[in-house]
C-alpha cells in the first residue's frame, strides 16, 4: 500500500480483513453441523452394530463369572433396561468415541485462523497424544482394571457359607407346617418325612452340546454350568446357581454403568501426560518444582485413583501406580517442552 494513501483508506483495508461476528457465528454454525453429522453417522453405525458392541463390553463380566464358576449369563430387572439402559447408552456412547477425532478436527479449523504459527505447532502435537493417552486409558480399563475388579467382587461371594447349612428354626418348621409345605431336599419339616416318591433321574454331562438334538433331550453342561433341554428345536438353559447364601446375578444395565465410570475415570486419569506437557509448554511451572514434589505427587496418585475408581483397595492400587508412572512421563515431557529451559533440582 503507497505510503501517501490516506488513513482512512488504510483503516477500510483493516477493516476488510476482519471477519465480523455475523461470519464468525455462521463459521460456527457450519463447524457444529459438520461435527454433528459425523456424530449421527456414526450414531447409525454403531447402532447397527449395537449388539456386537454390548456383547463386547460383556465380555469381561461372563469370563470373569466363568472363571468363578458361575454360570456365564447377565440379567435386567427392568423392562426398558434391554433398549435404553443397554443397547441406546452403549451405541450413543461408542459413537461419541469414533466421532470424537472428527468433532475434534472441526473444532481445530474453528479456532486455527486466530493460532500463531508456533500456537498451531502445539496443537498438533498435543490433540494426537491426547487421543492415543485417551486409547491407552480405555484398553487399560477394559483390559485391566475392570477384569480384575470384577473378580474381587464376585469372588468375594465364595466365602459366604453353603445355603444348606442354614436349618429352619421351630416357629419357621410349625409355620411351614401350618401352610402345607415341605422343608429342603422334599423333607416334611415337622416329621421328617420324604416327600419325594420318584427315584432321581441322572441326566449326561457335556462339555458341548450334542450334534443331534431331538425335543425332549436334557443334559447337564460342565461349561456353561447350565442345565439344558431342546424344546421345538432350540435349545433352553438354565443356569445352575451355586448353593451359596449370595450367589453373583450381574444386572447388565449396572455393569454397562461399572464400566462407564470405570473407563470414563481412566480416560481422565490418562491425560494427566497431556496437561503436563501443556504446562511445560507454556512455561507456567517449572518442570524443577515438579520434580521436587515427588513424594506429595505419590500420595496424590493414590487419592485421585481412588476418586475414580469403585470404593475397593485393589482397584485403587491397579490405578494409582499407573498413575504415578504416567506423572513420571509428564515430567520427562515438561523438560523437553519447557521454551525456557530449566535448572536441575536441588538436593535438599
Amino acid at each position: 500500500m503507497p505510503l501517501d494513501q490516506p488513513a482512512s483508506s488504510m483503516q477500510q483495508a483493516g477493516h476488510d480483513l476482519r471477519m465480523s461476528l455475523g461470519d464468525h457465528l455462521g463459521e460456527l454454525r457450519g463447524v457444529l453441523i459438520r461435527a454433528l453429522i459425523g456424530f449421527l453417522v456414526a450414531l447409525v453405525v454403531c447402532f447397527y452394530f449395537g449388539y456386537d458392541i454390548v456383547a463386547l463390553l460383556s465380555r469381561p463380566v461372563l469370563e470373569v463369572l466363568t472363571v468363578l464358576d458361575y454360570p456365564p449369563t447377565a440379567i435386567t430387572t427392568d423392562a426398558t433396561a434391554g433398549f435404553m439402559s443397554v443397547y441406546v447408552k452403549v451405541s450413543a456412547i461408542a459413537a461419541l468415541i469414533i466421532a470424537a477425532p472428527w468433532i475434534v478436527y472441526q473444532l481445530w479449523t474453528f479456532v486455527a485462523s486466530g493460532l500463531y504459527e508456533h500456537e498451531k505447532k502445539a496443537v498438533r502435537i498435543v490433540v494426537p497424544f491426547s487421543v492415543v493417552m485417551a486409547l491407552l486409558g480405555i484398553a487399560f480399563s477394559y483390559f485391566i482394571l475392570l477384569p480384575t475388579s470384577l473378580m474381587f467382587f464376585f469372588g468375594w461371594a465364595r466365602f459366604y457359607p453353603e445355603a444348606t447349612e442354614i436349618q429352619p428354626g421351630p416357629i419357621v418348621q410349625w409355620l411351614g407346617k401350618a401352610y402345607g409345605v415341605t422343608g429342603p431336599d422334599g423333607v416334611d419339616p415337622i416329621n421328617g418325612e420324604s416327600a419325594a416318591t420318584q427315584p432321581a433321574r441322572q441326566f449326561p454331562i457335556y462339555e458341548v452340546d450334542p450334534p443331534t438334538l431331538n425335543d425332549g433331550d436334557a443334559w447337564l453342561s460342565q461349561r456353561l454350568r447350565t442345565f439344558n433341554v431342546v424344546l421345538d428345536g432350540q435349545v433352553e438353559r438354565i443356569p445352575l446357581l451355586r448353593n451359596l447364601a449370595i450367589t453373583p446375578l450381574p444386572d447388565i444395565a449396572k455393569q454397562i454403568n461399572l464400566a462407564a465410570i470405570m473407563t470414563l475415570g481412566c480416560v481422565v486419569a490418562f491425560q494427566l501426560p497431556v496437561v503436563m506437557l501443556i504446562l511445560g509448554r507454556t512455561g507456567l511451572i517449572d518442570p524443577a518444582h515438579v520434580r521436587a514434589g515427588r513424594k506429595y505427587a505419590f500420595f496424590g496418585c493414590f487419592a485421585l485413583a481412588a476418586l475414580l475408581t469403585p470404593a475397593d483397595v485393589l482397584s485403587m492400587l491397579i490405578l494409582a501406580f499407573p498413575l504415578y508412572g504416567l506423572f513420571e512421563l509428564g515430567i520427562v515431557l515438561m523438560k523437553k517442552a519447557d521454551p525456557y529451559g530449566s535448572a536441575p533440582p536441588d538436593d535438599d
